[in-house]
């Protein structure tokens, strides 16, 4: 089982090694918990890799079933009923219109197979489904309730890894996308790997991700929900992901906001804050701001979309 120490005991131990390079050279940058669901605390540590963290202690991956397997997690539950549900849902939807419109301006062919990984329920990867109907859409999610749902409600071809997709020359992808996906895989280095091989050469890799640089990140601090501890294992700046994707053979062709993260996000951080009645006030005004500062340079943005071009083939 994965510990349930308190903040303090959970890191007394000295500084983790850093899952992507090996190094100690790390610096803890907050105490934090898994404030939606656990209560179990967990630390981020900055890596020597400028603009990424990552989660400590780590559950290993056949424990990590149990931080989804509960109703406060609304990418796998969001038919439930509530103000957050309701929210998420109204924000999903008007995104799927928005990442349509980045798709189509980077990938333009009438047939082609595409992938959305991590693509829970499946809403999104139906949606691009019957909005394209001369693609091939199918998902990766390995959580089997939800993959369960994206292929019984949406008749999906999902899979539950990368490795598991029928490989071959004629199997190969024009786009991938991964909407607030990598930042939960134990291994995000060898996902962005396994995604380049399964690319043709010049497709599109599109990524969605939280920006814990971001100045709604900034004000919450240990309580920003984009850190959901454990269930996100690494996250990323603008500068991070760039770099890691560039040393998997990526070139990044454009980054995007997302204006309607920085109010979810603040909401819900509001909530792991304990501000009370004046939190839908205080969360409204530091989304706001987020936003605003974000005009100007998208690197603030709360949460960022990438689109990536393989450029090089890489094994």
């Amino acid at each position: 089982m994965v510990p349930s120490p308190d903040a303090s005991s959970a890191h007394s131990s000295g500084p983790p090694r850093c899952p992507l390079t090996g190094s100690y050279e790390v610096k803890l940058r907050y105490h934090t918990r898994d404030y939606g669901c656990t209560g179990e605390a967990f630390g981020v540590w900055e890596s020597e890799i400028n603009g990424l963290c990552f989660t400590w202690p780590v559950p290993e991956a056949d424990e990590m079933a149990r931080y989804y397997n509960m109703p406060a997690y609304l990418s796998h539950n969001s038919e439930q009923r509530g103000l957050f549900a309701a929210l998420y849902r109204r924000v999903r939807t008007h995104m799927h219109g928005r990442k349509l419109k980045l798709i189509r301006a980077y990938v333009k062919l009438r047939s082609a197979k595409v992938l959305d990984f991590g693509c829970g329920s499946g809403h999104f990867a139906a949606y691009l489904q019957a909005s394209r109907p001369g693609w091939q859409v199918a998902g990766v999610e390995p959580h089997a309730a939800a993959a369960a749902h994206a292929r019984e409600a949406h008749q999906l071809s999902v899979y539950p890894a990368l490795s598991e997709l029928p490989d071959g020359e004629h199997e190969r992808l024009s786009l991938i996308t991964a909407w607030h996906a990598l930042e939960h895989v134990h291994d995000p280095r060898e996902t962005l790997l396994q995604m380049n091989q399964r690319l043709v050469h010049h497709g599109k890799l599109i990524l969605a991700l939280p920006n814990y640089l971001s100045y709604d990140a900034q004000v919450y601090g240990q309580h920003w929900a984009g850190l959901d501890t454990p269930r996100h294992l690494f996250h990323f700046s603008p500068a991070g992901i760039t770099k890691l994707a560039a040393a998997c053979g990526f070139s990044l062709e454009e980054k995007q906001g997302m204006p309607f993260d920085a109010f979810y996000v603040s909401l819900l951080s509001e909530k792991y804050a304990g501000h009370g009645f004046t939190g839908p006030l205080r969360a409204g005004i530091t989304a706001l701001l987020s936003n605003i500062y974000a005009v100007s340079n998208v690197n603030r943005s709360s949460s960022v979309m990438y689109v990536f071009t393989k450029t090089s083939a890489l094994s």
